[in-house]
């Protein structure tokens, strides 16, 4: 079992990366699940059903939770049973395969091709370092040596010269004629950063992130406090009013709750930037002497009217 905390930052996670956040409702579906649990979207497969084109049925793998999840006749398309005591509900996003009817699809699909050339060119880089960031010098011996012989040397060239650690070491030969050419890569190979910054810039504008919060040298106050509301307004709250909208769709019918009434939405009011921007705005409604401080304390949750409350005082 896990926290409600961790549940849904799990599901967060799945819904970012894939587009899908799959979920199992454990206990007799006549009645209020027992207990919710995520599946990892690697762990399903779908087959598709060859009249409506939506999944028949879920196989899903894993190490717990497996079986096969057979489309339910009260939620044909949007709900899956295994047993009396299993159902699936696979929250997802639109997907621009299938007329999206079988999966979700990541948003960070359009930004695929830079992060895959991000991905290989750390690997690269990487491998550039471990070598003293610049390929081996080529040496040659001016005779051939035999097989022991030139295994032997190449193992002390190995042991003694490659590698970071052993950066501007200088070279000392005893015996013999050597050949050796500097293979030294351009330091233009080097610089990295600009692409990791161009990568990481469009997998913020994919995602809606402000781009101001990843610089934080240009970064002030004022622009760092925009930022922050913009990434809850633009990034974070849509995302979770639609994970966990489709959540109450499909949970409140089980407790006997109308989803047109109600709704499973995230508490805001413990968001410190959004809390501040809301003070701002009730303070802003109250100087303009448009509405009674009743009318204000209306639209706030849990407030009651106050005594006098109903008259519009101007100052």
């Amino acid at each position: 079992a896990i926290s409600g905390q961790l549940f849904l930052e799990t599901a967060a996670k799945y819904f970012i990366v894939t587009g899908e956040a799959p979920v199992v409702a454990i206990g007799n579906r006549r009645f209020p699940p027992t207990a919710l649990r995520l599946v990892s979207p690697g762990d399903i497969s779908p087959t598709q059903d060859p009249e409506f084109g939506w999944p028949a049925s879920w196989f899903v793998t894993g190490p717990t939770l497996r079986g096969v999840y057979v489309a339910s006749r009260e939620g044909a398309g949007a709900t899956w049973e295994n047993g009396p005591l299993r159902t699936l509900r696979v929250v997802r996003s639109f997907s621009t395969k299938d007329a999206s009817l079988m999966r979700g699809q990541s948003k960070l699909y359009s930004a695929a091709s830079e992060i895959k050339q991000q991905i290989e060119g750390g690997r690269f880089n990487v491998a550039l370092m471990k070598n003293g960031a610049r390929p081996s010098l080529l040496v040659s011996t001016k005779q051939s040596l035999g097989r022991e012989a030139f295994e032997e040397f190449r193992r002390r060239l190995k042991q003694d010269f490659e590698g970071a650690d052993n950066a501007g070491k200088m070279m000392v030969a005893q015996g013999g004629e050597l050949w050796a050419q500097s293979l030294s890569a351009n330091i233009r190979d080097m610089e990295y950063s600009e692409s990791q910054t161009r990568t990481a810039q469009t997998i913020a504008k994919v995602l809606k992130v402000p781009v101001v919060l990843l610089n934080m040298d240009a970064a002030t106050f004022s622009n760092m406090e925009t930022a922050t509301l913009a990434l809850w307004d633009d990034a974070i709250l849509p995302m979770a009013n639609y994970l966990l909208g489709d959540m109450g769709d499909w949970l409140f019918p089980l407790f006997d709750l109308d989803p047109a009434e109600w709704r499973l939405a995230p508490d805001v009011s413990r968001v410190g930037a959004l809390q501040n921007r809301t003070i701002k705005l009730l303070r802003e409604r109250a100087a303009s002497g448009l509405e009674s401080i009743n009318e204000i304390r209306e639209s706030m949750p849990g407030r009651e009217p106050k005594d006098g409350g109903d008259e519009i005082l101007v100052s």
